[in-house]
């Protein structure tokens, strides 16, 4: 999958989107027209309170999610039932991130001494021929590019090649609060297809399309307890990193009552996380020349802090020349000319994308 295809034609589509984060779950719906804006009808956001050794993470996650989704039915259906005729073929969409989702990139060659003409077929077993995950996991694959001969080929079916690179992205979910999840779903919305989703890989999905010509980029993404960072060279994604930790640290941060305690800890978290963020980049660094340009995807109240800790010194050193990195903080008032607010609430980031990704994917089925 290339992720600056382009089309023009937006079928319209009803969907629930749900992101389910380390430590938060959100939802709303989505409306999108046939020329293409979405409509977002509420904002429930739930943060869930984790730490390292929380057994109950998941336990926690789940009662989240319950409560998100009988808000958003309670408060919103009957107002977008109301307004849009097709509700019944209403789709739901549940976006995954780490550490609920493991990002995976694999690359498998096949090569041949006679020129062979590359078919699905071959794609399916190369699929079959990749490590397996553990037993208790939950898998989905999917191809973001193919290079024949060393070339990227758009379209590969048909061409015929001495060698053909295949990359994967491999998701893989937690299975356990992947079928609880799914069942708290089916509580509220007894109908509707449900699809699972990458929500790191949607992100830069979603962007993809709307910033056209950033073709390098890194995209990272805070949540409560991890961050996540994608590479992308090219308009294809080459890299995944994560580690752990995320804004649920700043948030901790102002339970400190002891002056000296308190700017003791920040100088602690800024640097442990910080540090996180260099490692993740120097290992994108080993095979790749790092992009100049960044996509912060982070919730409002953390942005500025988080956008801090990111223009520091050490930071700018992994960049040969004094330019050093441009930081661009998603917003989801950036994308108000596809999407509008139905419910008189403020805009969803997450929920943003989500859907941003969604009207990309229907426009090039058509």
């Amino acid at each position: 999958m290339h992720l600056f295809s382009r089309t023009e034609t937006y079928p319209e589509s009803l969907r629930v989107l749900i992101t389910i984060e380390s430590a938060s779950v959100s939802a709303s719906f989505a409306y999108i027209k046939k020329n293409g804006t979405i409509s977002l009808y509420g904002n429930c956001n739930e943060r869930v309170s984790l730490n390292d050794t929380d057994k109950e993470g998941e336990e926690k996650i789940v009662q989240a999610l319950t409560f998100v989704l009988e808000t958003l039915h309670q408060k919103y259906a009957k107002q977008v039932f109301g307004q849009i005729k097709n509700g019944k073929s209403m789709g739901i969409t549940v976006s995954f991130s780490s550490p609920w989702c493991k990002t995976e990139l694999f690359t498998k060659t096949i090569e041949k001494t006679v020129p062979f003409i590359f078919s699905p077929e071959m794609e399916h077993q190369a699929v079959a021929d990749l490590p397996a995950p553990p037993d208790q996991e939950s898998v989905q694959f999917s191809r973001l590019a193919v290079f024949l001969n060393g070339y990227h080929i758009g379209i590969p079916e048909g061409k015929k090649a001495h060698r053909a690179d295949i990359v994967f992205l491999r998701s893989v979910y937690d299975k356990t609060l992947k079928k609880a999840a799914e069942e708290r779903i089916r509580n509220v919305f007894r109908h509707g297809v449900i699809e699972y989703k990458n929500s790191l890989y949607e992100n830069a999905y979603a962007l993809s399309e709307y910033y056209r010509h950033e073709k390098n980029v890194i995209v990272l993404t805070v949540s409560g307890n991890s961050t996540d960072a994608l590479l992308i060279k090219n308009s294809l994604v080459v890299g995944s990193q994560n580690f752990e930790s995320g804004y649920n640290v700043f948030y901790n941060l102002r339970k400190a009552d002891d002056t000296i305690l308190f700017q003791k800890k920040v100088q602690e978290i800024e640097s442990l996380w910080a540090e996180g963020v260099v490692h993740t980049l120097k290992a994108f660094g080993d095979s790749y020349s790092l992009p100049r340009t960044l996509f912060l995807i982070a919730p409002d109240d953390v942005r500025e802090f988080v956008l801090h800790l990111l223009q520091t010194e050490t930071l700018n050193t992994l960049w040969l020349s004094t330019d050093g990195l441009r930081i661009i903080p998603v917003l989801p008032k950036n994308f108000t000319p596809l999407l509008e607010d139905k419910s008189f609430t403020k805009l969803p980031l997450q929920e943003s994308l989500a859907a941003l990704a969604l009207r990309t994917r229907l426009k090039n089925k058509k």
